[in-house]
């Protein structure tokens, strides 16, 4: 091993892992409101498109699964 590898004082990969989990839990958190920003603009689009179709049943269904991304 070289002098380089031995330095004690050499910043590992290790000494950066509280920064990846941070950076993990940060992309993880806006992959998540991401795709429930789409999911609620969908399923409003899915809604409209039941009125204009005057289809209640569906509506009903829809309207729940909006309650729920809420």
């Amino acid at each position: 091993m070289n002098d380089y590898r031995k330095n004690k004082n050499f910043a590992t990969s290790t000494s950066f892992r509280p920064v990846q989990t941070y950076y993990s839990k940060e992309a993880s958190r806006l992959l998540k409101k991401l795709s429930t920003d789409f999911n609620k603009k969908h399923v409003k689009e899915l809604i409209d498109e039941a009125l204009d179709k005057k289809d209640e049943k569906l509506f009903y269904k829809l309207t729940a699964r909006y309650s729920h991304l809420l």
